[in-house]
């Protein structure tokens, strides 16, 4: 469930790609939460850009020297998560921030290293809630991240978008 009180999110691939396929990327930078993107991610994001990213409003970070080590043991432990994952998941551990993720094996790291995780249901509670999107336009980005291709849990998504018609 969203909860004003922890703005500071970090930002993985996946969630930057579902919101841009929904089209919804730039209303979900009007929530008052302070959006944060590995400098690694930056990088390697397509559509949308990492650029992109950045002259909407989202914050590049770069992690320090020192955390490049924990970075190596979280790749021993998590290996079917990309690097650009781990940086996200670390810079979210160091500086105690949630993170936004759609990715299952990320998640599953997270919170086994305590990290707060969330996903695009939480967003799109958060959108509802601020008012930025109705129900209805949240049950229509869920279903357009859906067609095409997001690998999100269905069970939940199924609930959401019958919750968002009633």
């Amino acid at each position: 469930m969203w909860e004003p009180s922890m703005p500071k999110c970090v930002l993985d691939t996946s969630i930057c790609v579902d919101l841009w396929n929904a089209g919804i990327l730039e209303l979900t930078l009007r929530l008052p939460f302070e959006f944060y993107l590995p400098d690694v991610i930056a990088e390697e994001c397509q559509e949308p850009a990492g650029a992109e990213l950045i002259a909407l409003g989202v914050t590049r970070v770069t992690l320090e020297g020192e955390h490049i080590e924990f970075i190596i043991t979280l790749r021993n432990n998590y290996p079917k998560c990309s690097v650009g994952d781990l940086f996200a998941l670390t810079y979210a551990r160091v500086h105690t921030q949630i993170l936004l993720t759609g990715d299952g094996k990320l998640r599953t790291a997270a919170l086994a290293e305590g990290v707060e995780v969330h996903g695009i249901i939480w967003l799109l509670e958060a959108l509802i809630a601020g008012k930025i999107l109705s129900p209805i336009d949240a049950a229509d980005s869920l279903e357009k991240m859906r067609a095409k291709g997001s690998w999100l849990p269905k069970k939940e998504c199924d609930e959401f978008i019958r919750r968002c018609r009633e």
